[in-house]
């Protein structure tokens, strides 16, 4: 389904937008994969940062929270979503519609 007059593909984001637009589009459209999926604010901002190329060991100085507890959110954002890989996440969240 093409996009509507509100919704721009990653390539049009790509050629009209500047760097922090992308950013943005990109927390947006993790809410709204987050509200499809059932995750949980945390999980929400954990995706968010993955898709924003966070290395798990960022996030958690970022969030001030254990390795391990980093890594037990993205198992549970892994199932809810269904996703087995951080790539298949961030296609995901790439091509979420409704922004």
């Amino acid at each position: 389904m093409p996009p509507n007059d509100n919704q721009q593909t990653r390539s049009e984001m790509d050629k009209t937008a500047s760097p922090k637009d992308y950013v943005d589009v990109i927390g947006a459209r993790s809410e709204i994969l987050a509200e499809e999926c059932g995750l949980s604010p945390r999980e929400a901002e954990i995706v968010a940062l993955i898709a924003r190329g966070r290395t798990l060991k960022s996030i958690s100085e970022e969030l001030y929270i254990s390795m391990n507890t980093v890594k037990t959110h993205v198992s549970h954002v892994y199932q809810k979503c269904d996703v087995h890989t951080r790539e298949e996440l961030i296609g995901l969240v790439e091509n979420t519609k409704g922004v």
